[in-house]
């Protein structure tokens, strides 16, 4: 277990932000932490890096206490851009890392033409974009090649192909055995890169695997009764209601599956000659699962 978080309370006077929080994460993880604004996503963070104190409760992170300063040495945590100071450069927060941890300055090179600021990491930050800024503090929670890493809203700034470097990044990361947590509000993002996820929900910690939300409805339309009742025999039969649905007046048949199940469908239907009008289709991931337990319609 690379940490632990065990009946956790923190309460900013008379607010109870986080209610006998207990959480493991294992290694190696990516883990999503999901609540709307105020929920107390980076007051958890913050508790679990030692950073504010908490009320009552235990974290440990690498099987020692997180008050612990040499749990540094294998964690980082992207933290958002306030941290950066606009008079210096990304290259200059680099050496700095480097300085503390005692690493090669070589390894500086090496994470600047990762995360693709090698062309302007030696610029003041105060000319850096939004984005810029957000894959400077990426470089610099993954110099120390950590075995975690808690990463506050990173994709905050980043345009589509940022996004999609950073995707690819965190499965590189996650393969070579780094345990990530990951504070987004960018709840589709978090259907490439993760199942499991915290939701943090008054206070209190609401864990889900969303693979088993994830499906995708299809609404069949046949315009042959006969045919349409023939298919709806067939749904009926192999598939539970909870999954499938009809409304045989309108044509319509509607059926969630989960990833690769509608062959065996298409496969009925072509071996019964059953002619379609369409196919529609919608998926359901993290986001609808995020609308069912915060109540959002």
């Amino acid at each position: 277990m690379i940490c632990t978080v065990n009946k956790l309370n923190k309460s900013y006077k008379n607010n109870k932000v986080l209610n006998n929080i207990s959480f493991n994460i294992e290694h190696p993880q990516i883990l999503a932490l999901v609540g709307p604004n105020g929920s107390g996503k980076s007051t958890l963070m913050n508790c679990m890096m030692n950073l504010i104190s908490f009320d009552s409760g235990e974290i440990k992170i690498l099987d020692m206490d997180n008050r612990n300063p040499s749990i540094f040495k294998s964690v980082s945590y992207l933290k958002d851009n306030r941290i950066l100071y606009p008079y210096l450069s990304g290259y200059d927060h680099l050496k700095y890392i480097c300085d503390i941890q005692k690493l090669d300055y070589k390894n500086i090179a090496k994470v600047a033409e990762k995360v693709g600021i090698d062309n302007f990491y030696k610029k003041r930050v105060d000319t850096y974009s939004l984005g810029m800024k957000q894959r400077v503090l990426l470089a610099m929670s993954i110099i120390n090649n950590p075995k975690l890493i808690l990463m506050d809203e990173p994709l905050n700034g980043l345009d589509t192909d940022s996004i999609f470097s950073f995707r690819d990044l965190i499965k590189e990361l996650h393969a070579k055995g780094t345990t990530i947590l990951i504070s987004s509000h960018t709840l589709s993002e978090l259907d490439y890169i993760t199942n499991d996820i915290l939701f943090l929900k008054d206070g209190s910690i609401i864990y889900e695997d969303i693979e088993k939300y994830k499906q995708t409805e299809y609404k069949i339309l046949v315009n042959d009764k006969s045919q349409l009742k023939k298919l709806d025999n067939f749904l009926s039969s192999n598939y539970s209601l909870e999954n499938y649905n009809n409304n045989l007046s309108t044509n319509e048949l509607i059926i969630k599956l989960n990833a690769g199940e509608i062959n065996k469908i298409i496969k009925f239907i072509y071996e019964n000659n059953i002619e379609i009008e369409r196919i529609i289709s919608k998926t359901y991931g993290a986001e609808d699962r995020y609308k069912q337990i915060f109540n959002i319609n």
